[in-house]
């Protein structure tokens, strides 16, 4: 009899996680600093999605909102974690339209290496990462109006 043997492979993972509002998302695995900036997010009362960002050692979350103009749709993602080499606490923006959930693969598209960030903060500094993503998504919001 032959037993299969699965082994986890470092490719970007190509799958569909349910979308939820921030406000019902509970922790699932991603690290104490991403976890933090989701429960700081959800005391600001902040209308956006999220889904999770699984990239082997670094685990956090993808933060989305899309808006429509006319019949044209628009999209902006937050991917926020752990960098896995300095502890720093790192967001990517991108404003890629998805039609489900953003993936890790989307987040990598414009990044030319590991160290390719929007912004990184100090390890701890959630509330100050959690203000620039609250501060991204208002200006994407007013955009609109």
């Amino acid at each position: 009899m032959v037993i299969p043997i699965f082994f986890r492979t470092f490719a970007p993972t190509i799958k569909t996680i349910k979308i939820m509002k921030i406000t019902d998302y509970l922790n699932d695995g991603a690290n104490w600093q991403a976890q933090g900036v989701l429960a700081y997010l959800k005391s600001q009362d902040i209308d956006i999605d999220v889904t999770r960002y699984d990239n082997c050692r670094e685990q956090g979350y993808i933060f989305f909102k899309r808006m429509k103009n006319g019949k044209k749709m628009y999209q902006k993602n937050v991917a926020v974690y752990e960098h896995r080499n300095s502890d720093a606490l790192c967001i990517v923006v991108f404003d890629k339209v998805t039609p489900n959930d953003p993936l890790n693969s989307d987040v990598w598209e414009n990044m030319e290496d590991k160290w390719d960030t929007t912004a990184d903060f100090k390890c701890g500094e959630i509330v100050d990462c959690g203000d620039n993503i609250i501060d991204i998504f208002d200006e994407f919001k007013s955009s609109f109006e």
